[in-house]
C-alpha cells in the first residue's frame, strides 16, 4: 500500500511528531510512505523522520493549479493508494487533493488533531473579548466570532463530504464536530487516538522533586502563563521542590519576563529538548491549555510514571485520566480560579508521597493502552474499512 499524508507545514510539532511515528510504523509493516507539505520542511523534523519517507514541497498554501498539477504528478509517480490530511478544518488541502486525485481511485482521510467544537482563531478573538471593555469593540469582536465560526463550520463541512472517513481522536468530539461543521449525519467519522511516540526505556534513577511543562510556548491555546500562577502559589511552601519548563515559542520572552516580576524561585526555562530524560526524572506534569485534540505529552509522561494534573478544558482528556486514579484533572472554572485549584491538586501530591506513587504506578499501566502497535491495527481497520 502506498500512503501520503498531506500536510500544511513539518515544522517541530505534535502533528508532525505524530505523522513521524506512524509513517515509520507503516513503512516497518511493508508499506511505502510519502509526506507532501504546502509550506515549510523544518530540517530538525526531517532529520528525525524514517529516511524512507519521500518528502515534497509544493511551496504555498494555495487551491493553485500549480499546486494541484505538482501533486497529481506525486500522487501518479508514487502510485499512491491513500491520502490521510492531517489537517481537517481547511478547505484548501482538501480542495487541492479532490482535484489532483480525479479519476485516480484514492482513498482520501482526513484528520483533525484537536477539539472540533473551537479553533485558534476563535479562542484569539474570545481571548480579545475578555479583556475588552468596551460595549461597541465587544459588540464588533462577536460579530467577528460569529462570522469565523460560520466559516469555519462550512469548511470543515467541505472537508467531511470529501474524504472517505474523517478521523477524530475521541468518541467524546463526535457531537460537536456535528455541531461545528452544520452535519446531520456523520457516519463517516472513526475515531482514532494518537499513539505514543517515544519509546520507553527503563531506567534505575529515582524520581526528583520536579514539576514539569513540555510543550510550545504560546499563551493562544497552551496558556503557559496560567503554570507560572501555579507556581507563585507554590514554590515559597516547597522550596525542595522546582518548576521546570520544556519548550519553546513565540512567548517565552514574555513568560520569562512575567517569572521575573513574580519573582518566582526554583524556575528554569530548559528551551527545546528530547523530553525523555525531563519525564524519567519528573513526579508531576502540567499541562494548562484551554484546548487540545487528545494531549500527547500526558500519555508520553505517564509512560515513564509522571503524575499528570490537568486542566479539564477538553472532554478527550477524560478518555486519557481516571481523575483521582492515574492523575488529576481540574473542572472548568472562571480564570482566577484555575491556578488555586491546580496549586490545591498539587500540594496534595507532594504533600502524600505514597499518593504521589500509587497515581505514577497507575499512570503506567494506563499509558500502555495507546501502543504504537494498538493504534497501527486500529488506522488498518480504518483503512481496509474492517469492522
Amino acid at each position: 500500500m502506498n500512503i501520503l499524508f498531506l500536510m500544511k507545514y513539518y515544522q517541530v510539532g505534535g502533528q508532525e511528531t505524530v505523522t513521524n511515528v506512524l509513517a515509520h510504523k507503516f513503512i516497518e509493516e511493508g508499506h511505502n510512505v510519502s509526506v507532501v507539505c504546502f509550506t515549510e520542511l523544518s530540517p530538525i523534523m526531517l532529520e528525525r523522520a524514517d529516511k524512507q519517507i519521500h518528502f515534497y514541497g509544493l511551496g504555498d498554501f494555495k487551491a493553485s493549479k500549480k499546486n494541484i498539477t505538482s501533486l497529481r504528478e506525486i500522487l501518479i509517480n508514487e502510485k499512491i493508494n491513500i491520502i490521510i490530511n492531517q489537517w481537517g478544518l481547511p478547505y484548501i488541502p482538501t480542495k487541492v487533493a479532490s482535484e489532483a486525485s480525479r479519476s485516480l481511485n484514492i482513498k482520501y482521510i482526513s484528520v483533525y488533531h484537536n477539539d472540533p467544537g473551537t479553533n485558534g482563531r476563535l479562542k484569539v478573538i474570545e481571548q480579545q473579548l475578555h479583556k475588552e471593555q468596551s460595549a461597541i469593540k465587544r459588540g464588533v469582536l462577536k460579530v467577528k466570532w460569529q462570522i469565523v465560526r460560520i466559516m469555519t463550520g462550512i469548511s470543515m463541512n467541505y472537508v467531511y463530504r470529501h474524504s472517505d472517513f474523517y478521523a477524530l481522536l475521541s468518541k467524546s468530539f463526535i457531537e460537536s464536530f456535528r455541531k461545528f461543521a452544520f452535519l446531520k449525519n456523520v457516519s463517516k467519522v472513526k475515531v482514532i487516538a494518537n499513539p505514543l511516540t517515544i519509546d520507553f526505556s527503563d531506567t534505575d534513577d529515582l524520581k526528583q522533586r520536579e514539576i514539569l511543562f513540555v510543550g510550545r510556548l504560546e499563551n493562544n491555546q497552551k496558556r503557559v502563563d496560567r503554570i507560572l500562577d501555579i507556581w507563585a502559589l507554590l514554590y515559597r511552601k516547597y522550596p525542595n521542590w522546582k518548576l521546570t519548563i520544556v519548550g519553546d515559542g513565540e512567548d517565552r520572552d514574555m513568560l520569562e519576563e512575567k517569572s521575573r516580576k513574580l519573582q518566582l524561585k526554583n524556575i528554569e526555562f530548559a528551551g527545546y529538548h528530547n523530553p525523555v530524560e525531563y519525564f524519567k526524572r519528573a513526579s508531576i506534569l502540567l499541562l494548562t491549555s484551554d484546548y487540545e485534540g487528545f494531549g500527547l505529552v500526558i500519555i508520553e509522561g505517564m509512560i515513564y510514571g509522571v503524575v499528570p494534573v490537568v486542566y479539564g478544558s477538553y472532554s478527550a482528556v477524560y478518555d486519557i485520566i481516571d481523575d483521582t486514579v492515574d492523575g488529576l484533572i481540574i473542572s472548568k472554572d472562571t480564570e482566577s480560579v484555575i491556578p488555586v485549584k491546580m496549586a490545591e491538586k498539587i500540594e496534595m501530591l507532594i504533600d502524600s508521597p505514597v499518593l504521589l506513587n500509587q497515581m505514577s504506578i497507575r499512570a503506567i499501566e494506563k499509558s500502555k493502552n495507546y501502543s504504537l502497535d494498538k493504534i497501527y491495527l486500529a488506522w488498518m481497520s480504518m483503512l481496509f474499512n474492517r469492522h
